[in-house]
């Protein structure tokens, strides 16, 4: 999970023990905000992960339990190459393995050094406590954040699964198609691809091997790409997903899927979203999905039809 939030921010260069070593060559303050999103990320793995299993074992009952912490140095290094595996060598490689030990008073937390934080403005700095710290290589100048904050955040979820009472947009269709096979236009990426008429569909595995937590990356001709965060999966029943909506930053799909006989089952599709801090947004979207809601629909009946070998039903004019 680590090493997928650092792709294409940070070249991951050392591992050791329990540790992630990796450095970029940016030294502005958005390192920070790239911190915040893995710390993030990383709760709500845990979550997922506890959600997912019933082990009743110390470890899996305490997974939740595990921590984070974070350490940024401005610096300069150099590598070394041994055998297959490289190595990172100099003063301020040193330097950052002393100040993994330190007396910051805290679980979890982003250490930054003076050199660090003097790339970053005022504003970034705010809530950073003065902490320096003194080894053998003398007193090093630095500060603490609290992550706290952030695991509050990263874990609410303002809804988590929408109803037909909570729910804004809602639609229901009948597909001529067994429950299994209209499961795999929920979960296979080819088919999902072309279901919302992406350029490309890549789904990266939930916790445990469920769904849960598990997310379907939409990239689009544009070059923008829409994610997907599974909060909820009862196979092959039901699943809800998050997703960001031009004004509404956590809008909730639900779909459930119930079996009409052998061969037919109905599609229930569920949107929510609580009250946006512009009530316009509300409006756009929903004119958005009366749009697209018939469109992505019609994809779904008719990708069916090729998987089942029967004739789409015809729409009405």
């Amino acid at each position: 999970m680590l090493y997928r939030a650092f792709e294409g921010r940070l070249s991951i260069d050392q591992l050791e023990g329990d540790a992630i070593c990796a450095t970029t060559e940016r030294t502005d303050v958005e390192i920070l905000a790239w911190i915040k999103d893995t710390f993030g990320g990383y709760h709500r793995r845990l979550r997922d992960i506890k959600a997912a299993t019933s082990c009743p074992c110390k470890a899996c009952a305490t997974v939740g339990d595990l921590g984070l912490k974070f350490f940024v140095h401005a610096g300069t290094f150099n590598r070394q190459q041994i055998g297959s595996r490289v190595q990172l060598f100099g003063t301020d490689v040193n330097l950052v393995h002393r100040l993994t030990k330190n007396d910051v008073p805290l679980r979890e937390y982003v250490y930054a050094s003076a050199p660090a934080l003097a790339g970053w403005p005022d504003d970034a700095k705010a809530g950073f406590v003065d902490a320096p710290q003194t080894y053998d290589l003398g007193a090093i100048q630095g500060a603490y954040l609290d992550l706290a904050a952030e695991k509050t955040i990263a874990l609410h979820e303002p809804m988590t699964r929408a109803t037909p009472e909570t729910a804004r947009w809602k639609a229901r269709t009948m597909l001529e198609a067994p429950i299994a096979v209209v499961w795999r236009l929920w979960t296979e990426p080819a088919l999902l691809r072309r279901r919302f008429l992406a350029e490309r569909f890549d789904y990266l595995p939930g916790a445990r091997g469920t769904y849960v937590g598990g997310e379907f990356h939409c990239h689009h001709g544009n070059g923008e790409t829409s994610v997907m965060r599974v909060i909820e999966s009862e196979p092959p029943r039901e699943m809800t997903v998050v997703m960001t909506m031009p004004g509404i930053p956590s809008a909730c799909m639900t779909d459930r899927l119930e079996a009409d006989g052998p061969e037919r089952t109905v599609w229930e599709c569920f949107w929510g979203w609580p009250d946006p801090d512009q009530p316009e947004a509300t409006e756009g979207t929903m004119q958005y999905l009366d749009q697209m809601g018939p469109v992505l629909g019609g994809n779904v009946v008719s990708i069916l039809a090729e998987l089942t070998g029967r004739p789409a039903p015809q729409q009405p004019a």
